[in-house]
């Protein structure tokens, strides 16, 4: 993989921690709805408590773990496919950078 522009990679250092926090905001949401589901019992709600926490964590793990450079692009394309870049946030990268990242969600 071609290398990843300094640039860039100084707008996603910049962003990562608001991007995470935003992220863990939105889970914390679909555990308050899990939470408040009159229809269902408390077993219930925790077993569907387990299965969400374990798929948004592998969505954590795609989008923020094993932070290097030469993951940079996948990480980007992740935190497309999830939602979690704003279009303002995206078009801080550069063309060939935003160009990579939607090619890999296209695949």
């Amino acid at each position: 993989m071609r290398d990843f522009p300094e640039k860039d990679w100084k707008v996603l250092r910049k962003h990562k921690d608001h991007l995470l926090n935003e992220f863990c905001g939105t889970v914390f949401e679909k555990i308050e709805k899990i939470k408040s589901d009159k229809n269902k019992s408390n077993h219930e709600k925790y077993l569907a408590l387990w299965k969400m926490i374990k798929i948004e964590d592998k969505k954590i793990g795609t989008m923020f773990d094993d932070w290097r450079r030469s993951q940079a692009i996948m990480r980007i394309a992740s935190m497309l496919f999830h939602g979690v870049l704003t279009k303002e946030i995206f078009s801080e990268f550069s063309e060939d950078t935003q160009k990579r990242a939607s090619n890999l969600i296209e695949l």
